[in-house]
C-alpha cells in the first residue's frame, strides 16, 4: 500500500494544503511511529543515551549518503552551532577545572543533538507523512511510558502530566490538524479544554501556551488566509511585544483566579508564596533561571564550567528561593536547608539558553540565540494562517520559545524534532511564496 504524493498548489485534489511529496509505504510510516514511540529507556552513559537515540545514530549511517539531499542548509546550521556549544562546553570546562561526569554529560549532549538533528531531518525527508508519523509516535512515547511506569526522570512518576505527558498529549491534538483538517473547529474546542485541564493539574506554563495556539486557530478558522505572512520587521516586533503582553497578562489572571478560590489548593499555595517574594513573580517562578543571569553577570565571555560549584552564586539561588516565604517566617530555614544541599549540577538554570550562557559563556549560547531567531520569525509569519499544520507550527514555536527560556535540559531528541518541524514550517513558507511571485508574473 503507497500514499501517492499530492500536487502543490492543486486545486481539485484533497490534499492541496501540502507540499508536493515522494511517495511513501504505510510500512516505512509505521517504523516511524514506533521507532519514536519507543523512546523512554536509557543507557547510563553519557548523561542517560537512551536507546532510540543510540539507534538513530545507527540509522543515520545507513543514510550517510542522503545527507546532502535530504537536509536544508537550516538544518546544517543549527547542527554546526550546537557543535560550536560543545566546543564552548570543552573550553570552559578545561579552563574551570570541570569534574569529569559533568563535562562529559553536557558535552555529550550537544553533541548528539548535532547529530540527531539531520538524522530526523533524513528520515522525514521533507515529507509531511513521515513528520506526523515521527510526531504521532513521540507523542506516544510518554503515554507509553507513563503507562508501563518505565522512569525517565527523577521525578517523571511523581509529576508526569507537567514533566512530558501534558506537553505529549497537547502535540499530538495539534498534529491532528494536519491529519483531520476537517476537524478544525472541534480540535480547536479541544484545546481549549486542554488548556483548563493543564492549569488544573498545575502546569501553568503549559496551559498559557495552550491557550494561545487556540486562540490562533480560532481566528484563523473564521478569519484564515491561505498564505503565510510575509515577514517584515514591524511584524516580528509584534510578535515580540503581543507575546510580552501575553506573559504579563498571565500571572496578573493566575493571581486573580488565585484570590478568589478558582484554582486547585496547592497552586493557590503557590501562587501566593511566589507573588510575595521580594525578587518578583517571574523570580520566584523560575529561581534558577534568575539565579543563572546573575551569575551571567559575574562571568560574561567564559562561564562557570559544567558541574563547578560556586558559593556566592547558590547563596543568591538560596536567597531568591527562601525570599518567597518571608511572609510565613520561614525564610531563614528554608535559605539553610537549599543552602546544605550537595549541589551537584553546577550553576542553578533551568533555561536552554542562559544554563549555556552561565556554564560556558556567549559562545555557547549563540546556538540559541539563533533557535530563538528562526523561531519567532516563524511565529511572525504565522498569524491567520488557515494551513492545517499551523497548529502544529504554532505549538511548536511558542513552546520552544517558552522551554529556551525557562525549562532545563535540554531534551535531545524532543529538541532535534522540534527543530525539524521549523525547517518544515520554512519550506512551507518558501513553496508558497514562490507560487505568489509565480502568479504575479
Amino acid at each position: 500500500m503507497v500514499f501517492h504524493s499530492p500536487t502543490f498548489p492543486a486545486t481539485q485534489s484533497r490534499d492541496s494544503h501540502l507540499v508536493r511529496t515522494a511517495e511513501v509505504s504505510v510500512g516505512f510510516l509505521l517504523f516511524l511511529f514506533v521507532l519514536f514511540a519507543a523512546y523512554g529507556p536509557a543507557f547510563g552513559f553519557s548523561g542517560q543515551l537512551r536507546y532510540v537515540e543510540a539507534t538513530l545514530l545507527v540509522v543515520g549511517l545507513f543514510y550517510y549518503n542522503k545527507f546532502i539531499d535530504r537536509v536544508d542548509a537550516l538544518e546544517w546550521k543549527l547542527s554546526g552551532l550546537f557543535l560550536l556549544t560543545a566546543a564552548a562546553q570543552l573550553i570552559s570546562n578545561v579552563v574551570n577545572h570541570a569534574p569529569m561526569a559533568s563535562s562529559i554529560a553536557r558535552i555529550g549532549t550537544y553533541v548528539l543533538l548535532a547529530a540527531l538533528i539531520p538524522v530526523v531531518a533524513v528520515l522525514v525527508n521533507r515529507d509531511w507523512r513521515r513528520m506526523l508519523a515521527v510526531i504521532f509516535g513521540y507523542g506516544v512515547s510518554y503515554v507509553v511510558v507513563w503507562y508501563s511506569g518505565s522512569v525517565v526522570s527523577d521525578t517523571f512518576e511523581q509529576l508526569p502530566w507537567r514533566l512530558g505527558l501534558g506537553a505529549a498529549v497537547t502535540l499530538i491534538v495539534v498534529a491532528l490538524f494536519g491529519l483531520i483538517p476537517r476537524a478544525r473547529l472541534a480540535l480547536t474546542l479541544a484545546l481549549f479544554g486542554l488548556s483548563a485541564l493543564h492549569l488544573y493539574l498545575s502546569s501553568r506554563s503549559l496551559a498559557a501556551i495552550t491557550l494561545l495556539v487556540a486562540l490562533l486557530c480560532l481566528v484563523s478558522t473564521f478569519w484564515g488566509r491561505a498564505r503565510p505572512a510575509e515577514f517584515k520587521v514591524r511584524s516580528f516586533i509584534a510578535v515580540i511585544l503581543s507575546l510580552s503582553l501575553f506573559a504579563y497578562i498571565g500571572p496578573v489572571a493566575i493571581g486573580w483566579m488565585a484570590n478568589a478560590q478558582l484554582l486547585p489548593e496547592n497552586l493557590v499555595t503557590k501562587n501566593q508564596l511566589q507573588a510575595a517574594n521580594s525578587y518578583g513573580f517571574l523570580a520566584a517562578a523560575r529561581p534558577d533561571t534568575f539565579t543563572a543571569l546573575y551569575a551571567i553577570g559575574k562571568r560574561p565571555l567564559l562561564g562557570y564550567g559544567s558541574g563547578v560549584f560556586d558559593a556566592e552564586v547558590f547563596s543568591f539561588y538560596a536567597e531568591v528561593n527562601a525570599a518567597s516565604y518571608r511572609d510565613a517566617h520561614l525564610s531563614r530555614s528554608v535559605f539553610k536547608n537549599i543552602y546544605k544541599q550537595d549541589w551537584l549540577q553546577g550553576i542553578p538554570s533551568h533555561s536552554h539558553l542562559f544554563g549555556a550562557w552561565a556554564d560556558a559563556g556567549i559562545f555557547a549560547a549563540l546556538s540559541w540565540f539563533f533557535v530563538l531567531w528562526i523561531d519567532l520569525k516563524m511565529l511572525a509569519r504565522l498569524w491567520r494562517w488557515g494551513h492545517p499544520l499551523a497548529p502544529l507550527f504554532a505549538f511548536v514555536g511558542i513552546a520552544t520559545l517558552w522551554d529556551v527560556l525557562f525549562s532545563p535540559g535540554p531534551i535531545r531528541l524532543d529538541i532535534a524534532i522540534r527543530l525539524v518541524i521549523m525547517a518544515t514550517a520554512f519550506r512551507y513558507f518558501d513553496q508558497q511564496d514562490a507560487v505568489a511571485r509565480r502568479l504575479l508574473r
